[in-house]
């Protein structure tokens, strides 16, 4: 999957009326430095010195302007991954893997929801959340 760049964000950010600070900058790399989707409080723990709701509102802009996504992958924290530079924005085009071991959450490219739905009238899709729960292979290795 092919991420953005730091310059790239802060181009993405300009165009959407905001600025790549100093914050905001330090949370997205910490998420480009981890291949496994990080809930708020894995990037607080990592980034001690900048405060809880910084860490918040910038994550939240982030989703908002396509950059990252936010996924729900069952256990009640929600993980937050870059989403690819292709496929902006996001629109649930991939599937997640849950490690039943190390609990960290993968997005996986290549494989989207296997549903084909015939809803009922007046009901429209927004979006499928396909998580895969297994055993990753760092995990399988041990």
């Amino acid at each position: 999957m092919k991420k953005l760049s730091l310059s790239q964000l802060a181009t993405l950010l300009t165009q959407k009326g905001f600025r790549l600070t100093k914050s905001r900058s330090r949370v997205y790399e910490i998420l480009l430095k981890h291949e496994e989707a990080l809930s708020m409080i894995d990037i607080e723990l990592l980034l001690d010195d900048v405060d809880k709701s910084t860490v918040f509102r910038s994550l939240q802009l982030f989703v908002e302007v396509g950059a990252l996504h936010r996924i729900d992958d069952g256990t009640g924290i929600y993980k937050f991954a870059l989403s690819s530079a292709d496929e902006r924005p996001i629109n649930a085009g991939h599937a997640h893997f849950f490690c039943l071991k190390c609990e960290r959450t993968y997005c996986i490219e290549g494989i989207s929801s296997p549903l084909s739905l015939s809803l009922p009238e007046g009901f429209t899709t927004e979006t499928i959340n396909l998580v895969i729960r297994g055993i990753c292979a760092n995990c399988k290795k041990k």
